[in-house]
């Protein structure tokens, strides 16, 4: 490695970025087209780059805007755990990050290459918390049941032990020796790890219940939150209560001591973080900003900066000694964040969600504020005109407009929904939008004023898919009560509705003619539906395959219906004979979106792992496949069916097919 040479030091900057992406890629074909898009992406590297990518055989898939790179100070994400990642905590020298996860492992991580060091399956057993002893020898973690003492070093459970009960919480002791435990009986317990023996036992009624533990620095002593909003500190040794707040608050979630033992950080369900003087000497204040539960709390090792993470996905950082607001708010997971953990010299922040990731942040990157890209909001849908030149896209209650030509925004329109916004569509002619949410309303909006027009509440149950006509005189919208409503424009007064069995309906398409409602849902729910000759729904002929269906799309011409979902496969439907007339396998997770090219020769698919596969569908051949981050949510060809648009978790891609 040449430490002056720039270019080197861009690669080695750009590869841990993207590690965690390329780790998905399966095949050589893969990893080049993966690294072409996204090392072509940094400025730096474009120019090495661009002969690269001229290299790869078409039809390929390359940038045509800039693709939405996460915060400028994200180091790494740690990414292979395959339920939510519920605890995390640092080793002593910084070097390793250890994670808990309701998949029933346990994990070490490597923090500067993002590599895994160990993996530590429970024998089934969903893991709650996790703590790594000051020496850096042994890992503790709390699961549905008991306890697991891990040597760090040979990579193997040494014992379990504890109550069968599910524990919330573990924290070692800096004697390498004890380890505090909060159990769902209760109780908080304290127990020597190495010998598996029960030292101290503090039992609460259930209205009482503690919900998390946190030492103070010597480890003398430690507070405990709980869920009728009292906050305790006991002697470690004794368990002797030697101070109890009464917090204006309940349901207290998370709580950590500063550095200097002077005060404490609650985390609660009311959508508040509590700064709390450990002795009472001083009143608590209030930190404002977050808007839903607090599920996380951590100091860094100066004590100048609190971190706080919420059941919205959001990470606020804290001057909190000064402000009480946040001096930055992150919106990079995509679910709850579940705990927090600084490096102990205070370069690093470890995030862990329900999203299944762990985040690795350089600390002096965020209290710079540096900016995100503006196209890396999450998405849950992307809604293209019919004209290719607006995007309609959500991004939690939010609705952002987007000009595709340039790629920039539009309009926002804030609070559009009371909840998440799940799915969204534009008018044919580009006049007006739909959307639907959690809330269980649909919303009609002018995209000339961003104003709405019409608010219904339409279904008993969240809105998960909505479609317009291509005539724009009606519409339909399908919920997770497994009902089909269709409505007329512009006094969204009902046309019509079925039940469709039991379970969620996943998703709505009409027919390029109008005359066809495809219907896709759980239970591999696929029906077709004439509504116009008053007809129900006609189920297609499946098989034996019964998996959920969980998105669907008609070919320009009518002809043809493809779908796709959690089989992980995409069949394409004769819509005459009701048949499947082609099923294209290859993708190695759950298919979220699909889309014909307009001359009906191509297929686009998008699934849960970030995998975007083009196909040449009526010879079942994938052509090319990439990766982007996170899951894709949609996908669209623009009519020229040479440029295409992602919405996906991280963000909106605008991207170009070479052919």
């Amino acid at each position: 490695y040449a430490p002056h040479d720039k270019q080197l030091a861009a690669l080695r900057r750009e590869y841990a970025r993207i590690s965690h992406i390329l780790s998905a890629t399966q095949t050589d074909d893969e990893i080049e087209a993966t690294l072409a898009l996204w090392l072509g992406n940094s400025l730096e590297l474009r120019a090495l780059t661009e002969s690269y990518e001229r290299s790869l055989p078409e039809p390929r898939i390359t940038r045509w805007h800039s693709l939405p790179t996460a915060h400028p100070a994200l180091m790494r994400v740690l990414r292979g755990h395959t339920d939510a990642v519920s605890d995390c905590a640092f080793s002593a020298d910084g070097r390793f990050v250890a994670t808990a996860s309701e998949d029933a492992s346990v994990r070490l991580w490597d923090v500067h290459t993002g590599a895994l060091r160990l993996n530590m399956p429970t024998s089934g057993q969903s893991q709650y918390s996790c703590d790594i002893s000051r020496n850096g020898k042994w890992l503790i973690s709390g699961g549905r049941q008991r306890m697991s003492l891990w040597d760090i070093e040979r990579g193997v459970c040494v014992r379990r032990f504890g109550q069968n009960d599910p524990i919330f919480s573990v924290n070692f002791h800096p004697d390498n020796q004890r380890v505090l435990a909060v159990s769902d009986d209760n109780t908080i317990r304290l127990w020597n790890a190495h010998t598996g023996q029960e030292l101290h036992c503090a039992t609460m009624p259930p209205s009482q219940a503690p919900r998390a533990v946190a030492y103070n620095a010597d480890g003398s002593l430690f507070c405990s939150a709980h869920v009728d909003g009292s906050l305790r500190i006991r002697r470690t040794d004794t368990f002797e209560v030697i101070s109890q707040q009464e917090l204006p608050m309940r349901h207290l979630c998370a709580v950590a001591f500063s550095p200097d033992d002077h005060f404490i950080a609650v985390g609660s369900e009311n959508h508040s973080v509590m700064i709390v003087d450990a002795f009472d000497q001083e009143p608590a204040r209030s930190l404002q900003g977050h808007t839903s539960e607090v599920h996380a709390v951590a100091f860094s090792p100066g004590g100048n900066w609190l971190a706080s993470g919420g059941a919205d996905g959001k990470l606020y950082l804290w001057q909190w000694r000064t402000q009480e607001t946040p001096h930055l708010t992150l919106h990079d997971h995509l679910r709850a964040v579940r705990s927090l953990a600084f490096s102990p010299d205070g370069k690093y922040l470890v995030s862990a969600s329900e999203d299944r990731e762990a985040r690795v942040w350089d600390v002096q990157l965020l209290l710079q504020r540096l900016e995100a890209h503006p196209r890396s909001l999450p998405m849950w849908h992307g809604a293209l005109s019919a004209d290719g030149r607006l995007i309609l896209s959500d991004s939690g209650n939010r609705l952002v407009l987007w000009d595709v030509a340039s790629g920039q925004i539009k309009r926002i329109i804030q609070g559009a929904h009371q909840d998440d916004i799940l799915c969204c569509a534009i008018s044919p002619n580009g006049a007006w939008a739909l959307s639907g949410g959690r809330d269980q309303n649909l919303r009609l909006w002018s995209l000339a004023t961003g104003r709405d027009f019409r608010t219904k509440r339409v279904h008993e149950g969240a809105i998960l898919r909505c479609a317009i006509s291509p005539d724009g005189e009606w519409f339909a919208s399908v919920s997770d009560g497994g009902v089909v409503r269709l409505w007329d424009f512009p006094n969204a007064r009902e046309l019509g509705s079925r039940s469709i069995g039991r379970g969620q309906l996943n998703c709505c398409a009409i027919s390029p003619d109008g005359r066809h409602i495809a219907i896709v849902g759980s239970n591999g729910t696929v029906r077709l539906w004439r509504f116009q000759d008053g007809s129900d729904p006609v189920a297609l002929d499946q098989g034996d395959d019964h998996d959920s269906i969980l998105t669907c799309t008609f070919s320009p011409d009518g002809r043809y219906l493809a779908t796709g979902g959690c089989d992980k496969n995409i069949t394409v439907w004769d819509v005459r004979s009701h048949r499947p007339i082609v099923a294209l396998s290859g993708h190695t997770a759950n298919v979220q979106a699909i889309a014909f090219s307009p001359n009906g020769e191509w297929l686009l698919s998008g699934a849960q792992d970030g995998n975007v596969r083009l196909w040449h569908w009526y010879d079942e051949r994938c052509l090319h496949s990439l990766f982007i981050n996170r899951a894709v949510t949609n996908c669209a060809f623009l009519p020229d069916g040479q440029r295409i648009m992602l919405s996906s978790g991280s963000g909106l891609y605008l991207l170009r097919l070479e052919l």
